[in-house]
């Protein structure tokens, strides 16, 4: 990983994501949005860079990423121990994070 900077966080990925394969990547940079909320949005969803030590498919389903937002003016607060959010991939729930510290 290139960096550490931001919030360690569990992603739990949905079943449809773990049946098409879970991501070869360590840096992964997708929308995140309160649960519940699926796209179209008609609030604010953000991007959230994720680096794994290891890509989700070698660690295996759930995966630990540190996280952080894309742009500076994203909402903080949503990043704090205990909080969860979903990640999409355009229109599909790919996981749900929970924030860890």
């Amino acid at each position: 990983m290139t960096t550490t900077v931001g919030h360690r966080a569990r992603f739990t990925w949905t079943r449809a994501r773990v049946e098409h394969g879970l991501p070869d990547v360590t840096k992964y940079v997708n929308p995140v949005q309160e649960p519940g909320i699926s796209p179209p949005w008609d609030v604010d969803a953000w991007s959230l860079v994720c680096e794994f030590e290891k890509s989700p498919r070698s660690q295996g389903n759930p995966s630990i990423a540190h996280v952080r937002f894309l742009v500076p003016g994203a909402p903080a607060h949503w990043l704090h121990p205990g909080r969860t959010l979903w990640i999409w991939e355009g229109a599909n729930h790919a996981a749900t994070i929970e924030v860890l510290d």
